[in-house]
């Protein structure tokens, strides 16, 4: 199966994370989108929004106060959003245009991980992030092989005839 060529050819599972990034906050249930377009998802027990485009996305907070404070056991408060059927993803970076950065952004096996522990938020902070991925293995054409064996054979007639021809002035 051929793989994905953007955020919009796969499948997101998003989860709201706290105290730690295994952890979905106050049991709530992950939502799952199959080839997210530019169409909003909302957690379910939550207004927080996320839209996708090819490359990039971007994370809606329609709620005032402050994301957790890092203390004994609290280590990330924020998203865990899981990739699949889409390249590699490398790196992801928040835009400039964006309202709010979370304290951390990181990728492991295309899931990404935005934590805003100990940020403070105003209602609409956005914030867009741009989603860089690994270059796709480019295939051998089928008829490379054949044309370098034509080639090859080209050559080796071209010498014969050459030593042949050097061989009759010569003589």
């Amino acid at each position: 199966m051929a793989s994905a060529s953007t955020l919009l050819d796969g499948t997101v599972l998003i989860s709201n994370n706290a105290p730690d990034i295994n952890t979905i906050y106050n049991n709530g249930v992950p939502v799952e989108a199959s080839g997210p377009t530019t169409s909003t998802i909302t957690l379910a027990n939550s207004q927080y929004m996320f839209s996708f485009t090819a490359d990039t996305i971007t994370f809606y907070n329609p709620y005032p106060g402050s994301w957790g404070t890092a203390g004994p056991g609290l280590t990330f408060d924020g998203f865990v959003l899981q990739f699949s059927n889409v390249p590699t993803i490398t790196s992801v970076v928040t835009e400039a245009t964006s309202s709010r950065v979370p304290s951390d952004i990181s990728v492991s096996n295309n899931a990404i991980y935005i934590n805003f522990l100990g940020d403070l938020r105003s209602p609409g902070d956005i914030s867009i992030f741009d989603v860089s991925f690994a270059p796709a293995a480019t295939p051998l054409p089928a008829a490379l092989p054949l044309f370098a064996t034509g080639l090859g054979a080209m050559g080796l007639l071209g010498w014969r005839r050459k030593r042949k021809n050097t061989a009759a002035i010569a003589a």
